[in-house]
């Protein structure tokens, strides 16, 4: 009896933790989505008063630019929820992960320089069985917060065969705090709360890149440090 209650006591602790995440998930949704459009609304009221066109043009900037961020985060919502469904099917195929990664950076390289951004690839010619834009969205999505959010002047890519083939992504900026680091994958973070303002997605980036990483059954490690950096490895 004793030991039956201390199971329903655990399940009930789980179901009290989970519903508390998702209260914070909701508050924080919802604090994202009044921000761009109390701008957008703000924006549209002025486009009415105003005849100036240098006002319309910068208003009509902001709602365009609001509107997209807003756009953004709910597309990556509904990512994460297709993702989550245990009915997901994963097309797998033997993949040549050099080439996708070269095709990746090739694809941002315009981005890369808007934000002076150096790339290093040291790229083994690997293949695995994976399925080739699940993967691709991983290196997508952990390269991009990279870019957007570390300050780092230089990004390496390396791709090797050590135990298991391992990808790794590091960058060498501001790094992320270690009670960030903690809760990094769980969809419901803000992130730091001194550049939260800042952050598109909050976090729900790396948590489409842990869905898609447990669907291949490969294992993700990040380890970051304030002003050391970032690096995340990915073992196939």
């Amino acid at each position: 009896r004793n030991q039956a209650s201390l199971i329903q006591l655990q399940e009930i602790n789980q179901l009290k933790e989970e519903k508390d995440k998702q209260k914070i998930f909701f508050d924080n949704f919802t604090h994202e989505i009044r921000t761009p459009l109390t701008t957008i609304l703000g924006y549209a009221e002025l486009l009415w008063k105003t005849d100036d066109i240098d006002v319309k043009d910068k208003s009509l900037f902001h709602i365009t630019s609001e509107g997209k961020r807003m756009l953004n985060m709910i597309e990556k919502l509904l990512e994460l929820s297709r993702l989550k469904r245990y009915d997901f099917q994963i097309n797998k195929c033997e993949t040549n992960l050099k080439e996708i990664i070269e095709e990746v950076c090739d694809s941002i390289h315009y981005k890369l320089r808007r934000y002076n951004i150096d790339l290093k690839l040291d790229l083994e010619n690997l293949s695995a069985n994976v399925d080739p834009d699940l993967f691709k969205q991983i290196i997508i999505n952990i390269l991009d917060n990279s870019i957007k959010y570390s300050e780092t002047s230089s990004i390496d890519i390396k791709l090797h065969n050590e135990n298991g083939i391992k990808l790794t992504i590091k960058d060498y900026g501001i790094g992320i705090e270690p009670e960030t680091l903690e809760h990094i994958f769980e969809p419901y973070l803000k992130g730091d709360k001194s550049r939260s303002s800042s952050i598109e997605g909050w976090g729900l980036g790396l948590s489409i890149v842990k869905e898609i990483a447990d669907k291949h059954g490969a294992k993700i490690e990040i380890t970051s440090g304030k002003n050391k950096g970032t690096e995340v490895v990915i073992t196939l």
